[in-house]
């Protein structure tokens, strides 16, 4: 199994504040939803089972407001597909090789700008519910 843990991303969401919430885990989940969408585009297909096993845990907090997920390849409901991360580590495959790290670091440079912008469309919500009452 392949779990997603690059370094490029661990250093964004480590400079988060130490105070996160819900709303945080939230948008790290949608965004893992998309990082598998991306991996599984680009993975390499001869039955599907690669392709077929990715999954995502929705982000939670964590006591300490350590928001904790998890993207990976290679295990699924079906059978797992123990080869993935020699597929995923196949340097010969051009363009196919690193499906799932590359979809991670393609998330990695926005991950701040989501939080920031879901956070400022909550703090809009609550100037709007708080005017109408």
């Amino acid at each position: 199994m392949i779990t997603s843990n690059t370094k490029f991303v661990v250093e964004r969401l480590n400079k988060l504040p130490a105070k996160t919430t819900k709303l945080h885990a939230a948008v790290l989940t949608e965004m893992a939803q998309e990082i598998v969408k991306n991996s599984r585009t680009n993975t390499p297909v001869d039955t599907g089972r690669l392709r077929d096993s990715h999954n995502y845990r929705p982000a939670v907090v964590l006591p300490g407001g350590v928001v904790l997920g998890e993207v990976s390849v290679g295990d699924n409901k079906g059978g797992p597909a123990w080869y993935a991360h020699i597929i995923h580590n196949d340097a010969s495959r051009s363009g196919s090789s690193h499906f799932l790290e590359n979809a991670v670091e393609a998330q990695a440079p926005i991950v701040h700008r989501r939080l920031d912008k879901a956070v400022k469309s909550a703090a809009i919500m609550l100037r709007l519910q708080k005017l109408g009452t």
